[in-house]
């Protein structure tokens, strides 16, 4: 009998031992995440918005949100006047290691969509108007990094495609006017996603570079297609240049879409131009081109701008026939920038429709609209 009361005494005590190693090892561990979360607390608010996560990774967070108010009206077209839509956009980079890292944007979107945009009688409705509201998120953004050397990095996935300016914005609040102009509007003209590989280059000394890419086009998964852009700044960087192309199958044939671009950003004045049109080998041509001048007041916090936008937009289908269309857009607007991370927008602008559909059976196309928007990046 003394010799189990032994062995329990020492059982006992081993196994008190191994729990108070425990209980220390994991009042050590507690310690140390309680570090780490305060790292990260810190991190979190400091100007730079890189915080480190659990895995020690080093993270960058960012993002935007807009929203608008619009009113329009027009010959044939209903007043209305209502809260459009918001839009939120949340970037993360994570850096890895000095050879890698990762990049996302997802969007997530509430919007009261414009129903029959070019108010044609044959669809329904039967006028121009807001529908029902819609809620949709998605990755526009969202790939692994790669230096190759000092000037050129390789990309793997997919992002907004080097084509021109307006293209490659990543975040909306960066227009002058919302929504951007109408090279993003334009039927089947750029493919505005790169997908599956994209190099990125650079010359020096010369302050120029290049990018080439792989892209599918959205409405065709079963293909895919390579972009190019060949770009140049002027030593103090306020005049830039470039030139795009896309090259890929599109309705059977082989198309190519080219795009000229020019941006003259000074103390003074901000002067955006593009000119993009796509070649189809059909005869339907669509390309657009448009000029938004604007002069910077009080040291850059008040934008004064006009542009004037054109689009010949030559595959707008409609069941199974064109519906080809023209039309100028012209307007003027103000940006406040209180911040420089935040920016007020009011727009005033009409839409006139030339040519032959520019009335259809008696139905004028025409509007104007005038549209309020606020928007913040972080």
């Amino acid at each position: 009998m003394k010799w189990l009361i032994i062995l329990s005494l020492a059982l006992a005590g081993n196994s008190y031992a191994q729990n108070a190693s425990q209980i220390e090892a994991l009042t050590k561990r507690i310690e140390q995440l309680e570090s780490q979360q305060e790292e990260l607390i810190l991190s979190q608010g400091s100007q730079t918005n890189r915080v480190n996560s659990f895995l020690r990774d080093d993270l960058t967070f960012g993002g935007f949100f807009e929203s608008g108010f619009s009113t329009f009206d027009g010959p044939d077209t209903r007043f209305q006047s209502m809260y459009s839509g918001s839009t939120f956009g949340l970037n993360l980079s994570a850096q890895f290691s000095e050879k890698l890292r990762f990049v996302n944007q997802t969007i997530t979107v509430l919007s009261y969509p414009l129903l029959n945009a070019h108010n044609n009688p044959v669809l329904t409705p039967k006028h121009r108007e807001y529908g029902d509201p819609i809620f949709a998120a998605t990755v526009t953004i969202g790939y692994l990094e790669m230096p190759l050397s000092p000037n050129l990095i390789l990309q793997t996935g997919i992002g907004y495609v080097p084509f021109g300016y307006a293209a490659q914005q990543r975040e909306t609040v960066l227009f002058i006017r919302r929504g951007g102009p109408q090279v993003l509007r334009t039927s089947n003209l750029i493919q505005p996603l790169w997908g599956g590989v994209h190099l990125a280059g650079t010359f020096r000394p010369a302050n120029a570079g290049f990018n080439l890419y792989t892209v599918n086009p959205l409405d065709k998964s079963n293909t895919s297609g390579l972009g190019g852009r060949l770009w140049a700044n002027s030593a103090d960087d306020i005049l830039r240049a470039g030139v795009s192309t896309q090259i890929m199958k599109f309705g059977g044939h082989t198309s190519e879409i080219i795009g000229a671009d020019l941006v003259l950003n000074s103390e003074r004045f901000l002067v955006t131009s593009e000119y993009v049109n796509h070649m189809t080998g059909e005869g339907r041509n669509p390309w657009t081109a448009y000029i938004e001048p604007a002069i910077k007041l009080h040291d850059g916090e008040v934008l004064l701008f006009v542009f004037s936008d054109y689009a010949d937009d030559a595959l707008v289908e409609l069941g199974p026939v064109y519906d080809p269309m023209i039309r100028w857009e012209n307007g003027v607007g103000i940006n406040w920038l209180p911040t420089s991370n935040t920016r007020f927008r009011a727009t005033a602008a009409r839409e006139e429709y030339l040519g032959k559909n520019s009335t259809i059976a008696g139905q004028n196309r025409d509007w104007w609209y005038f549209d309020l928007s606020a928007g913040v990046a972080f």
